[in-house]
């Protein structure tokens, strides 16, 4: 069995990046996931029946998604 050890220096903000995405991954992979193979359908759905610009429709999924599988944008990259 192989085990792994990362270590960050909290106080450090390079490494505080770096562990958030660490402790992430798998939310963000989830989120792309998600992305990638449903939104396409849901914004179909919403576009038929909303008089809103579909580009409007698409980042407002785009961020649901994101709140839903609680990835913060702005902690992923600085």
């Amino acid at each position: 069995m192989a085990i792994a050890k990362l270590e960050f220096d909290l106080s450090n903000m390079e490494d505080e990046l770096k562990h958030y995405q660490c402790v992430n991954a798998e939310n963000m992979a989830m989120a792309l996931w998600e992305i990638s193979n449903n939104l396409r359908k849901k914004v179909e759905w919403d576009v038929d029946s909303n008089d809103k610009d579909p580009i409007d429709i698409v980042f407002e999924r785009i961020y649901g998604i994101l709140q839903e599988n609680g990835i913060i944008v702005d902690k992923i990259s600085r």
